[in-house]
């Protein structure tokens, strides 16, 4: 069977929608268990599945969605956004790209950055529409659980970076008061700076 371009863009459409739709659904139960991570790591791979089948029946490299832009940070150094709408992902390279190490705020942000130099290297956002989307009281907030699993080092240098520029231009942090002794890291997306890209 041929896939003619249209059919391809309306499928292509619904696999984005239903990932979307199923994403945001498990989002927003109150409480985090294992088989609600199983379930949306399925859906994510069997639609990204569907996604590759789609694409090798008649969609050529060239027709990638990828919006690329450039901007300046507050302090004058050069950020490259580079969106793909297709998979839903944003990646931010603050100066030169190289290789880094990677590490994970959430399960949908990463922050690769030279853990000698202290230099963020990129930031990424996975299912980028979901991250920024605003609700009723405001931006959705994720907790940096991730954080616990680093060294105290690294994790101190981690939070120095997100909470200055460039990075804090795009990702903010606040906290959950838990208890009076303990509070809970959170992070949510600056949705205004992606306008021009997004």
């Amino acid at each position: 069977m041929r896939w003619s371009p249209t059919n391809i863009v309306i499928l292509d459409r619904l696999m984005n929608y239903c990932q979307r739709t199923t994403i945001s659904l498990l989002l927003s139960f109150s409480k985090c268990n294992w088989m609600r991570l199983v379930i949306m790591r399925l859906t994510i791979l069997l639609l990204q599945v569907g996604q590759s089948t789609l694409y090798r029946k008649g969609e050529s490299m060239t027709d990638l969605k990828l919006k690329k832009t450039e901007i300046q940070s507050a302090n004058g150094e050069k950020i490259r956004l580079v969106y793909d709408e297709s998979a839903d992902i944003i990646e931010i390279f603050f100066g030169e790209n190289e290789p880094a190490t990677g590490i994970e705020l959430t399960d949908h942000i990463l922050l690769r950055l030279k853990p000698k130099t202290g230099r963020v290297v990129s930031l990424t956002f996975f299912h980028f529409s979901i991250l920024s989307e605003q609700t009723e009281y405001g931006p959705r907030s994720y907790p940096l659980n991730k954080l616990e699993e680093l060294s105290e080092d690294l994790r101190e240098l981690v939070i120095g970076r997100l909470t200055t520029m460039p990075v804090s231009q795009f990702l903010k942090l606040s906290h959950f008061q838990k208890s009076a002794a303990q509070c809970v890291p959170l992070t949510y997306v600056e949705p205004y700076h992606f306008t021009s890209v997004a």
